[in-house]
């Protein structure tokens, strides 16, 4: 997220940039005297790409003003000093005496898979590509050491960021709030995650669409091209190796999935359709202008 109108803000020219540098200036705007004047909570946004993240900074700006609101966007890149410039930026933050009025999230884009399941990249729901990290500090709010196996989805982000500002939460988001598990309390959770692969967007090239759900135990997934069907008990079987499918012992919780998944799709008017489909029916000149629920 970047920002004009703010006098601590900076700006990025293009998605080519020096983290140290970026970082660096980053950690002096923090230095600076105008957040010395804050009274009460500051937010660092930390973002890796995802219009989600950007929006959730954006609505906390027009909430919190942009004096109070501060972000880092950093765009995929191969860079080993990211946990050094996290530190540094940490580091910043209680040297200005902002410990307790920030909320500081660190998360991630997708993953890779690195040859995991003879495969080398993201866009499929295994394990290696759709789990990432989201890690939250906020002293004298978020009890330090604190772990959640809540099933965090990317739409959630907003929402439980939101809830934890005590800001609105705008009755369009699709996400579910959990600050609760933030917080370290109990609280109602989503009973899977659900994912969606559009297919290779960036050749607009029909085939490899799928819709899966993830819960605490297993994941389930199906392919629009052949309508074939994968079951995975993560729990007993971490690397996925055995499609429980055919499993007569496990019929129960295949048709359970199922039924999850047709009412998850439902509810987002997720019909399903090839990747073509997508760019004859919601771009234009690879702007996206619709959407399921916003035609």
């Amino acid at each position: 997220m970047t920002s004009t109108t703010s006098p601590a803000a900076f700006s990025l020219a293009e998605l080519e940039i020096d983290l140290a540098v970026e970082t660096e200036l980053i950690v002096d705007s923090i230095r600076q005297s105008v957040l010395k004047r804050l009274r009460r909570k500051g937010v660092v946004v930390g973002i890796s790409g995802g219009i989600d993240s950007s929006v959730t900074a954006a609505l906390c700006v027009k909430a919190l003003g942009p004096q109070r609101v501060f972000g880092l966007f950093m765009p995929e890149h191969d860079c080993s000093d990211d946990a050094l410039s996290l530190g540094r930026l940490l580091a910043a933050v209680d040297q200005a005496g902002l410990r307790e009025k920030t909320l500081f999230i660190f998360t991630s884009d997708h993953g890779e898979m690195f040859g995991a399941q003879g495969r080398r990249a993201k866009n499929i729901f295994y394990e290696e590509a759709v789990r990432v990290p989201f890690v939250v500090r906020w002293p004298g709010h978020v009890p330090v050491g604190a772990v959640s196996d809540a099933l965090l989805n990317t739409p959630d982000i907003m929402p439980t960021t939101l809830a934890m500002l005590d800001l609105p939460i705008p009755e369009a988001v699709e996400g579910v709030d959990l600050s609760h598990c933030a917080f370290g309390k109990t609280g109602p959770e989503p009973e899977a995650a659900f994912m969606q692969g559009m297919g290779c967007t960036a050749a607009w090239e029909d085939g490899h669409e799928w819709r899966a759900l993830r819960s605490k135990q297993y994941t389930y997934a199906t392919y629009l091209a052949d309508g074939s069907e994968l079951l995975f008990d993560h729990q007993a079987n971490p690397y996925k190796r055995q499609n429980l499918v055919q499993d007569p012992g496990h019929a129960d919780t295949l048709n359970q999935f199922r039924r999850m998944l047709k009412a998850r799709m439902a509810d987002l008017n997720d019909t399903f359709e090839t990747c073509t489909w997508y760019r004859d029916h919601w771009t234009e000149n690879r702007e996206i202008l619709r959407t399921a629920t916003m035609g």
